[in-house]
């Protein structure tokens, strides 16, 4: 069983992996790393230096930490280690008496301080009404944190968001269709926490044609239900002129890190763009509730059968559209051509496209691709938006969402 919360690294991680220049070179085969040990007050307990680390991954540092240190650590910051970032000492947090009161890292989250363990571990047994086992660091970012844990009643998850935006939309979806997401055992808006119940696996694992058949479906029920409340709301009528402004931004996508080529094939993208959009539109489709970000690994089955959606970070009011052509995107990539899924359901693009647009009662020439096309677009746009500006903990390093949709949307013009 594949948990679900390893996959929701996919296609997010992916694009955070990415540097200012592309994607990041392999690293040689060994290297090493330093890390900082605080105690829960945020003092100095000891620095291991020179760690060999054999996989560029938080998971391999810590198995590291604890083998030198030889007692369990917990990870606060990996210094941008999983960004390709080297140099600066990962820290961790463990029980001893300490020195001098180290200065946090800039612009940090709350779960990357010494002392969030111990507050969430008491949030978690008041919930839970007992204390969580093998409370375990799933993935850690400044974009979110995410927890597994075992319980008397079966695996639970935490995540931590950089606000209350996913709170808020998994909330409204559970209200609306509480059969439809992962069950929320308790939820704090304010503090952007979310814990809930183990609802299976990432629909990426199946190659059963139903499962996928059944994640389209309960995408349509979102799309045709009731209005979120509290989400974003991105205009369909007015990505054209935003995704303009955008491609034709050479300083912006610069500034993104495309260098003379990649800056010439993307600017070429806005004809064909124009083109799907223009039949997209055709269709007549109001903007719906959405769920913002439908790719397979935030999709779930569980032992049942029962396929729910989770991870509603991104969940707003949209084209209808925009989520089934990521997904057909994201499963259609040519880097995906060899996935076990592509392998055993060759014609699952079609069948989806076929499915989706039988639901909504649409007769029309309009290509899977452009559909696909479109939705990229749409998401380099969003992403642009949010995080531009944005500032991290990783001096430099932006999360890369927008140079990575606009890579993948030449293989679909």
């Amino acid at each position: 069983m594949v948990s679900a919360w390893h996959t929701w690294l996919t296609p997010t991680f992916e694009a955070r992996r990415l540097t200012q220049t592309g994607y990041r070179p392999e690293m040689s085969e060994r290297f090493l790393a330093d890390a900082v040990l605080l105690n829960s007050g945020g003092r100095e307990v000891a620095r291991l230096e020179r760690l060999e680390i054999s996989q560029e991954s938080a998971q391999a540092l810590t198995q590291a930490v604890e083998q030198r240190w030889g007692q369990a650590v917990w990870l606060l910051h990996d210094g941008g280690l999983e960004l390709g970032r080297r140099g600066t000492a990962a820290r961790f947090e463990v029980q001893g008496k300490g020195g001098a009161v180290l200065p946090g890292v800039p612009n940090d989250r709350p779960w990357q301080r010494p002392g969030w363990r111990a507050q969430i571990g008491a949030w978690l047994e008041t919930e839970l009404n007992e204390s969580p086992q093998r409370l375990t660091v799933i993935h850690a970012s400044d974009i979110g944190c995410v927890l597994s844990m075992e319980t008397g009643q079966g695996r639970r998850y935490f995540k931590a968001g950089e606000d209350g935006r996913e709170v808020r939309a998994a909330l409204e979806a559970a209200r609306l269709f509480p059969t439809l997401t992962p069950e929320i055992l308790a939820a704090d808006e304010q503090r952007g926490w979310l814990l809930t119940r183990d609802a299976g696996v990432c629909l990426l694992t199946s190659v059963r044609l139903d499962d996928w058949r059944g994640g389209v479906a309960r995408l349509t029920q979102v799309q045709q239900g009731a209005s979120f409340a509290g989400v974003p709301i991105h205009r369909f009528a007015e990505l054209p002129a935003r995704a303009e402004a955008l491609l034709l931004d050479t300083a912006a996508l610069t500034h993104w890190g495309l260098n003379t080529e990649q800056l010439r094939f993307v600017q070429a993208l806005l004809s064909p763009f124009w083109a799907a959009y223009e039949h997209v539109a055709a269709l007549g489709l109001p903007d719906t509730p959405a769920h913002g970000d439908f790719h397979p690994n935030n999709v779930l089955i569980d032992a049942e059968g029962v396929v729910r959606l989770f991870d509603w970070s991104e969940g707003c009011t949209q084209h209808p559209l925009l989520d089934l052509g990521w997904l057909l995107a994201f499963v259609q990539h040519p880097a995906r051509a060899e996935h076990p899924v592509r392998m055993a359901l060759p014609e699952l693009a079609q069948t989806l496209w076929r499915d989706w647009l039988s639901a909504w009662k649409l007769t029309t020439a309009l290509r899977w691709q452009d559909a696909a096309l479109v939705a990229l677009i749409h998401r380099a746009v969003v992403y642009d938006a949010r995080y531009r500006s944005w500032t991290g903990s990783v001096p430099g390093f932006r999360p890369q969402f927008t140079p990575y949709y606009l890579n993948m949307a030449r293989h679909f013009a």
